[in-house]
């Protein structure tokens, strides 16, 4: 079935359908969350807390409705709040995807692990504009499209704001590894 499905039989009380809807975008959702605050346990509240918002407005949604972009929208917002509301200046996240499968010898993986920690700390560092851009297209892999439309922000301000936000990022990772 596809969302559009999914949504109306969930209005009509389906608690099927919104099983199914939960479990389709639960991990992009917690995902986005736990890399925004780097802890599974905020994350997992984010999600409880987006799915109840959707759970509320399902009743409301007409016609041509992007769930995917509304869901990585209300997540982002939610990230921000709990960032501000602590005052975060950190942002964790666990880059283990490119690493590299080949034994390693302790020297290699402490510098794996000191250049992992100042990519970390330097992405905590932007901007959260610029933050969740990087997010979105280099960690969760969005699409330019589906980032313009989640932020309700033209497809070339997103490009324009991810180059600055890699720039940035850039500089403060060669400021950082200078520094060593």
């Amino acid at each position: 079935m596809n969302d559009e499905a999914l949504i109306h039989s969930c209005k009509t009380g389906d608690k099927e359908a919104w099983y199914m809807l939960v479990n389709k975008y639960s991990n992009l959702v917690f995902s986005i969350a736990y890399n925004f605050t780097a802890d599974s346990d905020e994350a997992e509240d984010v999600l409880q807390e987006v799915f109840i918002k959707f759970f509320n407005k399902i009743k409301e949604i007409e016609g041509d409705f992007n769930i995917k972009s509304w869901l990585v929208r209300v997540t982002k917002n939610y990230c921000i709040d709990i960032w501000r509301k602590r005052k975060r200046n950190n942002f964790i996240n666990e880059l283990n995807e490119n690493i590299d499968s080949q034994a390693k010898t302790p020297e290699e993986e402490l510098l794996e692990k000191h250049k992992k920690e100042i990519l970390e700390s330097s992405i905590s560092e932007l901007e959260n504009d610029f933050k969740i851009l990087i997010i979105l297209r280099d960690i969760e892999g969005l699409s330019y499209e589906e980032i313009s439309e989640s932020l309700k922000i033209p497809i070339g301000t997103v490009k324009s704001r991810l180059n600055r936000a890699r720039v940035l990022l850039l500089k403060k990772v060669r400021s950082k590894e200078d520094g060593m």
